[in-house]
């Protein structure tokens, strides 16, 4: 599958401001306005507004005009357009920083895949084990919970081996105490 690289999407992005709601929750309010106004997005990433903050912005793109569901989403999130969606775009459209929460794929449901599976039917660029090499015939069991990022400019899954040899995505969906959260969603 050969998606557009980022920087040739048009996004458009928003800014929660200093909402104390959850990514989780933003993403489904984002999620819900777009399913209630028929619009199927294509890519749905978040990027961090500021250095150091614990606020995140969102970017969508959708083959439709999005300026209906980003008042929508606002008027909900009771933000205002701010100064930061730019940089927030920015950052995204330079390879620099994004994490992905929907992108184009041909794998409907994301299961058990080899490395080569997700990097050919879908957005990932590449999959990168964390502290190895990832062996060619690598096993990913995603628990069908997949975040990539940018990195070094190339829409990456990040994965770690688990004690059954296979590997999974280092961000996982419902994260356990015992790291602290390290592997928190954002």
């Amino acid at each position: 599958m050969v998606a557009p690289a980022v920087s040739e999407i048009t996004w458009v992005a928003i800014d929660p401001g200093d909402s104390r709601l959850s990514p989780a929750h933003i993403e489904e309010v984002i999620r819900t306005k777009a399913s209630s106004l028929g619009i199927s997005l294509n890519w749905l990433a978040t990027n961090p507004i500021g250095s150091g903050d614990a606020r995140y912005g969102f970017l969508m793109s959708a083959d439709e005009d999005l300026t209906r569901l980003k008042e929508q989403i606002l008027t909900d999130l009771q933000a205002a357009p701010s100064l930061h969606e730019s940089d927030i775009a920015t950052a995204i459209t330079r390879g620099e920083r994004g994490r992905f929460i929907i992108f184009p794929s041909e794998i409907k449901e994301f299961a058990k895949h080899s490395s080569s599976e997700i990097t050919s039917m879908s957005a990932i660029e590449e999959v990168l084990a964390v502290g190895e090499e990832l062996p060619s015939d690598a096993v990913i069991e995603t628990h069908g919970y997949v975040r990539p990022v940018l990195h070094d400019g190339k829409i990456t899954l990040l994965v770690e081996r688990q004690y059954t040899g296979e590997f999974s995505p280092i961000e996982k969906a419902n994260p356990h105490e015992c790291c602290g959260g390290a592997h928190a969603p954002h």
